[in-house]
């Protein structure tokens, strides 16, 4: 019994999804590796340690919504949109768990660092306005359009 030539292109477009989440997942844990190692050698510096896990979490969203969009070239992602609210959160996190932690330390780590820590719940509130501020704005623009 021989398959239809749709039976084998659902199979080939199966493997290829399988293949394009394996591909994902390693770039994400390859991301993961690079922030432990950015906390692991940044132990005396906590500004580098929260900066480096930024970057690192940036770029890495960053290639990884990049590759979706080749794997997936009808869907629009807003790759660097995902990139700079993912980094945001992912450092928010981290400052969260510091501060838990220890609380001292974010306090007495210079004028920036406490700066930065004092406010960051307004740049979380403005990233997630815009975030979602945005994307609604371009659904109401799509549907009008058609």
């Amino acid at each position: 019994m021989g398959h239809t030539g749709e039976q084998l292109d659902d199979a080939v477009k199966g493997k290829m999804k399988t293949k394009g989440w394996v591909n994902t997942t390693v770039i994400a844990l390859v991301v993961l590796a690079a922030d432990l190692v950015c906390i692991w050698f940044s132990k005396d510096s906590l500004t580098f340690a929260i900066g480096g896990i930024g970057a690192i979490t940036f770029f890495g969203i960053l290639i990884t919504s990049n590759y979706f969009k080749k794997q997936n070239p009808g869907e629009d992602v807003g790759a660097v949109r995902q990139a700079l609210a993912g980094s945001l959160f992912i450092v928010y996190f981290v400052i969260l768990g510091i501060s838990l932690e220890k609380p001292d330390i974010l306090a007495n780590n210079g004028t920036v660092l406490k700066g930065v820590t004092d406010n960051f719940w307004a740049i979380i509130l403005s990233v997630v306005a815009f975030y979602f501020g945005s994307q609604g704005a371009q659904s109401v623009a799509k549907a009008l359009k058609s």
